[in-house]
């Protein structure tokens, strides 16, 4: 009987450490969203959209990680190549087109992988679509104007809820290995209503024209003589 009560004992401890670290990382992924949202508010949305892009990642590794069967070195030599030059073109054309056909064959991917796929070429190639839509993330943070706090409290923010999706993704795929697959497919859906609902980018200064003409909507401004 002593036994049984210190092993309830035991587990109830533990159970109240694990639900004291939950909620401190819960505490700390809504104030790192709370003060990037607070700081840039007109770029909430981009900020949610990178938090939730960084959780499905990290569950695509938690997939990975529990995945029964994996590529071969050739397929990661292969994506490895791929991946390069196709985050090269997304950063240097980045967009919101571009950031949701990514976002979405991610999505797509996961999906395919955790119903019908089971060979670990397509966790490698996830894995690649990953790092060419973080780096088109990238270019919009910086085609929007944003600071780098903010893109540092944005990467935060998906790293505390990737805590959350990856390690419930890494525990549950230990039994059902399609599950961080589910999970990932969610947060790219959710991830893809946003892509298509950012703000329309900054416009660039206008140049003067080469006559000396100012652009449309601007004008000198000529003091008058009733001011004097």
């Amino acid at each position: 009987m002593d036994i049984l009560v210190r092993v309830l004992s035991v587990l109830r401890t533990i159970l109240r450490q694990v639900g004291s670290g939950l909620g401190w990382l819960a505490r700390q992924t809504y104030r790192q969203r709370s003060l990037g949202a607070a700081h840039t508010p007109e770029l909430t949305r981009l900020l949610d959209l990178h938090a939730l892009t960084v959780a499905a990642d990290l569950t695509l590794v938690a997939a990975l990680i529990v995945a029964r069967s994996s590529a071969n070195a050739g397929v990661w030599i292969g994506v490895g190549v791929t991946t390069i030059a196709l985050a090269v073109i997304a950063a240097w054309q980045a967009s919101r087109l571009v950031l949701g056909l990514l976002v979405a064959a991610q999505g797509m991917g996961a999906v395919l992988a955790a119903q019908w796929i089971h060979g670990g070429w397509l966790l490698a190639v996830l894995i690649g679509l990953a790092v060419a839509q973080q780096a088109a993330v990238l270019r919009m943070w910086l085609g929007y104007g944003a600071k780098l706090p903010v893109l540092g409290r944005a990467t935060a923010y998906g790293l505390f809820l990737g805590v959350f999706t990856g390690g419930a993704g890494l525990l549950a795929g230990l039994f059902f290995p399609a599950l961080p697959l589910w999970i990932a497919a969610l947060l790219l859906i959710a991830a893809a209503v946003l892509t298509w609902r950012l703000p329309a980018p900054p416009p660039g200064i206008p140049q003067p024209r080469r006559n000396g003409e100012l652009p449309d909507g601007y004008s000198v401004y000529r003091p008058s003589s009733l001011e004097d």
